[in-house]
């Protein structure tokens, strides 16, 4: 083989292994930017996916009370809202809590109404009536007893409010229902003819 031939075959090697070089720099820079790549898009993903949940957490915190609120109205006193046909109606927490039991078997009441020293009438459907107040707690009233009560004047009748459900008349002829100042009756005659009868006491 020639020198020149040498020559020519040596500066060929030697441009191919700078070449070869050359690509594997441009390979290994390729797969660095490829990795910085990928570790700013997850960055990206965490941070997304970190702001996400916290969003959650901050609308569960929003949507969840820290403490009960009807517990914490019966405790301070608060007025609570309760739903009637009519509309919502703002009573005291003990009222509310103890017209549930009545709600629960009657449904949703047609009216409340309330006066300034805590005593609740709500009316029912069918008639029927619950009043509550602080000495009685929540007692109901129905019937035609129910219909003289309202008609002498609800919470504002002197004979007051029902310190009792009604029970069967002494003589099995009727009901009879205590209320704070006496009495209201719904009785048979001897010929079966049943009238009201109030009894309300003397002071």
């Amino acid at each position: 083989m020639s020198a020149q031939n040498k020559e020519s075959i040596m500066k060929t090697t030697a441009l191919t292994r700078r070449l070869l070089a050359g690509a594997a720099a441009l390979t290994l820079s390729f797969g660095v930017v490829a990795c910085a790549d990928d570790g700013d898009s997850a960055g990206e993903t965490t941070a997304t996916e970190t702001t996400a949940t916290t969003t959650d957490e901050e609308a569960t915190e929003a949507t969840t009370p820290s403490v009960d609120a009807d517990a914490e109205a019966l405790a301070t006193g608060e007025d609570v809202m309760v739903e009637t046909a009519e509309g919502t109606v703002g009573i005291s927490a003990a009222a509310a809590a103890a017209l549930e039991e009545f709600t629960a078997g009657w449904g949703t009441p047609e009216t409340i109404e309330n006066n300034d020293v805590g005593q609740v009438l709500a009316i029912y459907p069918e008639g029927n009536l619950a009043v509550f107040s602080e000495e009685t707690g929540a007692v109901p009233v129905g019937g035609e007893i129910a219909n003289e009560w309202l008609d002498g004047g609800g919470l504002e009748n002197s004979i007051g409010l029902p310190t009792a459900p009604e029970a069967d008349a002494p003589e099995g002829n009727g009901q009879v229902q205590e209320f704070t100042n006496g009495t209201i009756s719904w009785l048979a005659d001897e010929d079966g003819e049943f009238s009201i009868d109030v009894q309300e006491d003397e002071n």
